[in-house]
């Protein structure tokens, strides 16, 4: 029997050179550290708590952000930290609802004497 977690997301190199951040530095601290960076997490969290299937979440996945960029660059994402939100959620919610036929709902059994 495995025991439920809650989605994990971690961020790429690509990503942490490009946003300015620390290679090693772990993602709940950078969330603590870095407005962008709590945005871009909370995005990404909040579709996988959503799930592709109506209200059941996904519990034991990592999302890994491998790359982004931001047409006005590091500096329009500092200004507009709620669009990188937005923008990270819609994208994982959308790739959730094209691969839903991967996902299925997971439901405890007992018997019963």
């Amino acid at each position: 029997c495995m025991i439920l977690t809650d989605p994990v997301v971690t961020v790429g190199i690509k990503v942490r050179q490009y946003l300015g951040f620390d290679d090693d530095t772990p993602e709940d601290e950078l969330a603590l550290q870095s407005d962008i960076a709590n945005a871009l997490i909370a995005g990404c969290k909040g579709a996988m708590k959503r799930g592709p299937m109506g209200s059941y979440e996904l519990a034991n996945v990592r999302c890994h952000v491998i790359d982004i960029d931001a047409e006005g660059g590091v500096a329009a994402l500092k200004n507009l930290p709620g669009a990188l939100r937005a923008a990270s959620s819609t994208i994982l919610t959308s790739t959730l609802n094209d691969h839903k036929t991967s996902c299925s709902v997971l439901e405890p059994t007992m018997s019963v004497e």
